[in-house]
């Protein structure tokens, strides 16, 4: 590089701004509110396998976690619940209307990009599910899995999206598993 050129690079190198990674570490709580892309429920009774779609309802939820960045990696922990309600199908005949509460114990890697977080996520779920119709609860837990971005808006506030797969089994008497997978608008603030 003749020097004139390499005076220009330095001047414009000094003159352009310089995008620094977002600050990823430290504790945070939010909000969110989405909707159900999957709801299954699959039971195996006397021999035969049954399975149902649950239509509709809304989701919304609260989350806290804690993380730590080192370069563009931060990792770390969330703790969500998530209430789901109105959910309709039709089960051996019967109409059924039920409402999801979980618990989703989380842990988070991801890859900041300046003000950009992507995500990786997997855990543990409990989830305690209430047919509205009948009034007949039921309880269990399995995993869960997914991915998000968080976007910082300002030092304090993100936004983001995140898909989480649950897997659950129910502890009742004709082994029910329920696929529960949600997509949620979250909105955050650092602490």
């Amino acid at each position: 590089m003749n020097p004139i050129n390499q005076k220009l690079a330095i001047v414009l190198a000094a003159l352009l701004p310089s995008a620094a990674l977002a600050d990823w570490t430290g504790g945070y709580a939010g909000l969110s509110v989405g909707t159900a892309i999957t709801s299954e429920l699959s039971a195996d009774i006397e021999g035969e396998s049954e399975s149902i779609e649950l239509d509709g309802g809304a989701v919304l939820g609260a989350f806290a976690g804690y993380q730590v960045q080192s370069g563009a990696l931060a990792y770390g922990g969330e703790l969500a619940f998530t209430n789901g309600t109105d959910f309709e199908g039709e089960f051996d005949g019967n109409a059924a209307s039920l409402d999801f509460h979980t618990i989703d114990l989380k842990g988070r890697a991801g890859y900041a990009i300046d003000d950009l977080l992507l995500y990786g996520v997997l855990g543990f779920t409990q989830l305690d599910g209430e047919n509205t119709t009948n009034g007949i609860s039921e309880n269990g837990d399995g995993v869960n899995f997914g991915f998000g971005a968080d976007y910082r808006i300002s030092d304090r506030a993100v936004i983001g999206a995140e898909y989480l797969a649950r897997r659950v089994t129910l502890d009742d008497a004709v082994d029910t598993e329920v696929d529960f997978d949600t997509l949620s608008l979250r909105v955050s603030f650092k602490f």
